[in-house]
């Protein structure tokens, strides 16, 4: 998994370098893959940017976030990224 992650993130890194913006599924692609990988912290970090981006995520972004925290026993921060997709 860890090479599958490392591959994806090359492209998604290429993508950018040749001018071809990402978008949420882009964006929720690479978190997924990071959560799924168990590297919650390098998923938010795209997370993050992809909000500083001006691209809003969608259900299926904060999914993947949120059941990554879940499976990490981190119920808190799980409900607080629940919370904040209400928001959105």
């Amino acid at each position: 998994k860890n090479k599958e992650i490392n591959n994806a993130l090359k492209y998604f890194e290429e993508m950018k370098l040749n001018r071809i913006k990402p978008n949420e599924i882009t964006y929720s692609s690479i978190i997924n893959g990071f959560i799924k990988n168990n590297e919650i912290e390098k998923g938010l970090k795209y997370f993050e940017e992809m909000k500083l981006n001006g691209i809003k995520p969608d259900e299926i972004t904060y999914n993947s976030i949120i059941n990554g925290f879940i499976k990490n026993k981190e119920i808190n921060n799980a409900l607080k990224y629940f919370e904040e997709m209400k928001l959105n």
